[in-house]
């Protein structure tokens, strides 16, 4: 017996079988994906220059009253969409580039003309006040469609979280737009008595830059869902409008606009 049980202690034990881990998630690749959000214009409209109405841009210049500069707020639902390729440069920290496109529809108008609503303020000759509150006349701010190419760098918190942060060039679409009401109302067009109101509108595409930061999760597979805010400064936008009820139509308004943009969105992505 106790030689049997020497036998029995001589031999091995089976080996544990090592469990597999799990591999972590790899960052690195293209991806693509689409947001939906918020986006608000913040812009600040400023008169910088009216002629006389109805002169050539050589004519006398009118003093631009004290409702200018005035403020125009949008906010709109923000759709879009993204392509980007990321880098994993160290364990923990991943880099990339992104390039998005999207749209939001807003607007905003306001009575009067920025510079010119002060009753009778920008008429050449007129001798009595005018009864029509802003003279008939509004002016008007629409957002529509924007892009931007950005930088990214994050760093993961967990192997499947990377806060990160991001910059780059932005575009944004913006309209400018002024309603004149008929002549006899108008606190600025010029025409002749008995003229309908007129409407101008000139759409610019200004290039500023951005900023902005976000997380992103791997939630299963190959997708990613990511919550982002960003910040635009398009600097000054720079317009000339014709505002003349006659044949001829001479650039007697200019203006600028400054404008800015915050956007707050949540996407969903697949890394290939």
């Amino acid at each position: 017996m106790a030689s049997t049980v020497a036998s029995a202690a001589d031999l091995a034990l089976p080996a544990a079988r090592p469990v597999a881990a799990e591999p972590a998630f790899d960052w690195t690749g293209f991806y693509a994906g689409a947001s939906v959000g918020g986006r608000m214009l913040d812009s600040t409209w400023t008169a910088t220059e009216l002629r006389t109405p109805g002169s050539p841009e050589a004519g006398a210049q009118v003093m631009v009253d004290r409702t200018s500069p005035r403020d125009y707020v949008l906010r709109g639902t923000h759709f879009g969409g993204f392509v980007g390729y990321n880098f994993m440069v160290a364990p923990r920290w991943v880099a990339g580039v992104e390039a998005d496109g999207g749209y939001a529809h807003g607007s905003r108008s306001r009575g009067g003309i920025p510079g010119c609503i002060i009753v009778n303020g920008c008429v050449t000759g007129a001798s009595t006040p005018l009864l029509i509150p802003f003279g008939g006349d509004s002016a008007r701010i629409g957002m529509g469609w924007d892009a931007s190419l950005r930088a990214r760098a994050g760093f993961l918190v967990t192997p499947d979280l990377l806060v990160y942060g991001t910059a780059g060039l932005a575009l944004q679409q913006v309209k400018i737009g002024v309603t004149c009401g008929a002549i006899v109302s108008s606190n600025y067009c010029f025409g002749t008595v008995g003229q309908p109101g007129i409407s101008r509108e000139k759409t610019r595409t200004p290039v500023g830059w951005t900023v902005g930061a976000g997380v992103e999760w791997h939630v299963w597979g190959n997708w990613l869902l990511r919550a982002e805010y960003r910040f635009a400064d398009y600097g000054n936008v720079k317009s000339r409008l014709p505002l003349n009820l006659t044949a001829i139509d001479y650039n007697t308004y200019r203006m600028k606009l400054k404008a800015q943009t915050h956007t707050l969105s949540l996407g969903l992505a697949y890394k290939f």
